[in-house]
């Protein structure tokens, strides 16, 4: 599954396109790595 689409999804973030621009800025971390949306 997308990391932008697991966002919404849960609602931590309410819409794709916020949470890929999250993603692509560097803000979402996953183990403490930056993560992309893909």
């Amino acid at each position: 599954m997308r990391l932008d689409k697991y966002l919404k999804v849960t609602r931590l973030i309410k819409r794709r396109t916020v949470a890929n621009e999250a993603c692509d800025a560097g803000r979402i971390l996953v183990n403490g790595k930056v993560a992309r949306a893909s």
